[in-house]
């Protein structure tokens, strides 16, 4: 095993250290100023929170479960990003694939070299990577009956597009993605089929700021908007993370969260605390749950009952890890596709590498 040896200058990592303490400092302060605030905010919201041992166990007879992955290459011409999809239907462990919801950006090789910016670039592959995944999922249920939909990610669409203003083709690509969202929403509904989604990686602030598009409407009028100042600096999964404790939610009654341009984007939402070392995740609940113009707590229930039949020593659901694990376009993945490609190259080329050399270094 090779070890990474540390050379940087002396001085340089102690004036960097003291300047993340310094920092450090700062922060505590700011928490300080706010526990009188905080401690209010807790005994309130406790109130609101329920456990996972009062909810039943639920078992579909059918449960599509679906998942996206993808990497890319830094190439001295640009950057090639590749992003792929899977579906495993339940409990048949069958395999649901389609190469139309897989591919590699950009689709004109002419513009491999027209996004310097790697944001920019990676924002374009997940809003791509992210159609696809509800691509699949509408395309195999308009052949297919199944009981269950489970998303690996949120059934919200991201709202900040401030940043992508002049950038046509991201917000054609945004458009795109946040219609095939829609549109798996309204399939979900119209059928009677329960669409859930499990968000891991949670950095919503749908608790302490208003959210661009997003209407949220919470159950209990007490809890009014936080206004405190350092409390809006925090997103959601710190937010309860506070208060929960393993296998509680909250709100017991969930949010519920609808989308002002696309009215059939509508979720109810609530906080899961799986394990006690793991910050909360969120469960987005939508589809059957909103059947005949009403919102139905049972069926909201059921969709629980599912995340708690599922649940794994790790805290997270077996079909989300199963999915998960099966479309992971891992470092060592990618690495040896790019050996085969560049290899593949260099015969073409009759030893003449001009295109296909990784870069390295800073971007700017």
């Amino acid at each position: 095993m090779i070890e990474e040896k540390i050379t940087t200058y002396d001085k340089l990592i102690e004036t960097l250290r003291c300047m993340l303490l310094n920092y450090v400092d700062r922060i505590i302060e700011l928490e300080n100023n706010s526990e009188k605030e905080i401690s209010k905010l807790i005994s309130l919201l406790e109130n609101y929170k329920s456990s996972l041992k009062y909810v039943k166990e639920y078992i579909p007879e059918k449960m599509l479960v679906v998942d996206g992955a993808s990497a890319y290459l830094s190439l001295e011409i640009g950057n090639i990003g590749i992003y792929a999809t899977l579906g495993i239907l339940f409990p048949s462990l069958k395999r649901i694939h389609d190469s139309k919801f897989c591919g590699i950006i950009p689709n004109m090789i002419s513009n491999i070299g027209k996004y310097a910016d790697n944001i920019t670039f990676l924002r374009l592959l997940d809003l791509r990577r992210e159609a696809c995944i509800f691509k699949l999922a509408h395309e195999y249920l308009k052949k297919n009956n199944v009981d269950v939909v489970l998303v690996d990610g949120s059934l919200l669409p991201f709202t900040n597009l401030r940043h992508l203003e002049g950038h046509n083709e991201i917000l054609r690509e945004y458009e795109n993605y946040i219609t095939s969202l829609s549109k798996l929403h309204e399939y979900c509904l119209k059928k009677g089929i329960l669409l859930i989604g499990f968000v891991k990686r949670l950095r919503s602030k749908l608790l302490t700021n208003p959210s661009e598009n997003l209407t949220v409407q919470i159950p209990y009028n007490e809890l009014i908007i936080i206004k405190e100042t350092f409390l809006r600096t925090l997103h959601d999964a710190l937010l309860v993370d506070l208060f929960l404790n393993e296998n509680e939610f909250f709100p017991k009654t969930p949010l519920i969260i609808q989308h002002s341009k696309y009215g059939s984007i509508k979720v109810s939402s609530v906080y899961l605390k799986t394990k006690r070392d793991n910050t909360p995740y969120r469960i987005d609940v939508a589809g059957s749950v909103f059947s005949n113009n009403t919102f139905s707590i049972d069926n909201f229930y059921k969709a629980l009952g599912l995340i708690k039949y599922f649940m794994t020593s790790t805290g997270i659901p077996y079909p989300i890890l199963k999915v998960d694990e099966e479309v992971k376009l891992s470092n060592r993945l990618v690495r040896e596709l790019y050996d085969d490609i560049r290899y593949y190259y260099i015969n073409k080329r009759k030893g003449r590498i001009i295109s296909m050399k990784t870069s390295w270094g800073e971007y700017l």
